[in-house]
């Protein structure tokens, strides 16, 4: 029989057969006791954490610190992240990932605690700094649990999944309720959120100790006490892994880090500086605020697994291509923004190549490195970002003191050397295709 005699599925048979693959798809991620538990958490630290982050660089400026010293605790969290993230990536690799996630979780939580108390700058600047180390340490070991724990099949599906239901559902509802308190209770509101996130530090480490083990055949036991050599030893190894990892980084996976240090150099200039931008230029209440991000999350929400999907059928490349290119223009149209209406459109635009963008870039990371270098490559890639994070945010300050503009003019910039990056890189693989 000829394959046009063939007879051909209806389209409702179509459409049944996408809808069977989807719940088998969703089956096997919500079946994953990883992936069960670290979703757990993540969605409690999205409902706390983000009442809180949203506005932390208005808090410390409460605190009495100023642009410049609130770009120098970016740049001094960004260098201690780089520290102990070397010798974290490390340890996942040699000793496992549960154990290191764990602790980490349980020792970051009392960090949080001491920064609601603080009633100036520098007690704060110090416990958000101790409590970096204990944040950053066990990232190495979460990223690659969580990617040894995500099915082959749908990679990108399942970090778009992963993160709607973590972080964008909760930013709606705690945007709104973080900039109402915040308005009409001052900081005292966010002193609240800061304990609170503290003690769902304590919660998920609780549910992280129930973790299972992904790394096999280690060749330390985990349970092998950590003496000051082993720790010495462990450095060195350390440093040793990320001099092998730099020399894996060869045509397109060299392009790849590179969007990574860039997008590094975007955070570094502007994370801190879009709320008090916001505030001091565009002329934003906080409670606008709130609204402004919880409207970004219902959009990114309603994109981001389609984009997944695309990415996981289509190509992570066609899926992302434009995003960069994007990104450079909305800054652009950010610095003339002026009002809530205006920066309603902005924000709203801004939640497209975002859920193109980042589902499809970490899925792609995923495809191109094999499980055994994951945590060498994952801790290479937050170390390189990093010290672009934090020359960047170093500047940052200074420059927006000069000119609130001038931090995300340049970040327009950044973000258009990365997208001829990106065109080179999607050129590259279809070659080798």
């Amino acid at each position: 029989m000829d394959q046009e005699d063939k007879p051909q599925p209806s389209l409702s048979s179509a459409q049944s057969m996408e809808e069977f693959q989807l719940k088998e798809i969703l089956r096997e991620i919500f079946q994953s006791h990883n992936i069960a538990v670290i979703m757990t958490t993540w969605i409690l630290l999205g409902i706390v954490g983000q009442l809180f982050w949203a506005f932390s660089s208005d808090y410390m400026r409460k605190l009495g610190a100023s642009p410049r010293i609130i770009g120098l605790l970016n740049s001094t969290i960004a260098l201690i992240s780089m520290l102990v993230m070397i010798l974290g990536g490390n340890i996942a690799d040699k000793r496992g990932r549960k154990g290191l996630v764990a602790w980490g979780t349980l020792l970051a939580a009392f960090p949080y605690f001491a920064r609601a108390m603080a009633t100036s700058w520098q007690p704060y600047f110090l416990a958000t700094v101790i409590g970096t180390g204990f944040e950053r340490v066990y990232q190495p070991a979460l990223h690659a649990l969580f990617q040894d724990s995500i099915p082959e099949r749908a990679r990108a599906f399942t970090f778009s999944i992963v993160d709607v239901l973590c972080w964008s559902v909760p930013g709606i509802f705690s945007s709104l309720i973080g900039g109402y308190l915040y308005q009409n209770f001052g900081v005292i509101a966010l002193r609240w959120t800061l304990a609170a996130t503290g003690a769902v530090y304590l919660i998920s480490a609780a549910l992280r100790f129930g973790l299972r083990e992904t790394l096999k055949n280690r060749a330390i036991k985990a349970n092998e006490p950590l003496d000051l050599r082993n720790v010495l030893s462990g450095i060195n190894e350390s440093f040793k892994g990320i001099s092998e990892g730099i020399s894996w980084l060869k045509g397109s996976l060299a392009r790849m880090m590179a969007l990574d240090v860039l997008s590094g150099m975007d955070w570094g200039l502007t994370n801190s500086f879009w709320l008090l931008f916001a505030l001091d230029v565009i002329g934003v209440t906080r409670f606008e605020w709130g609204v402004l991000e919880a409207s970004w999350n219902f959009i990114y929400i309603a994109l981001v697994p389609i984009a997944g999907i695309l990415s996981d059928r289509r190509g992570r490349i066609k899926v992302m291509r434009f995003s960069p290119g994007l990104f450079s223009l909305l800054y652009l149209l950010l610095v003339i923004s002026r009002g809530f209406k205006m920066a309603f459109i902005v924000w709203m635009i801004w939640a497209i190549p975002d859920a193109l963008w980042y589902a499809s870039y970490e899925a792609l990371w995923t495809d191109t490195i094999e499980s055994s270098k994951r945590a060498r490559i994952s801790t290479l890639r937050f170390i390189l970002r990093t010290i672009a994070q934090m020359s960047s945010a170093a500047l940052a300050g200074f420059l927006y003191e000069i000119n609130p503009a001038i931090p995300f003019c340049i970040a327009a910039f950044i973000w258009f050397i990365a997208f001829i990056n990106l065109q080179i890189l999607a050129k590259e693989y279809t070659v080798e295709e």
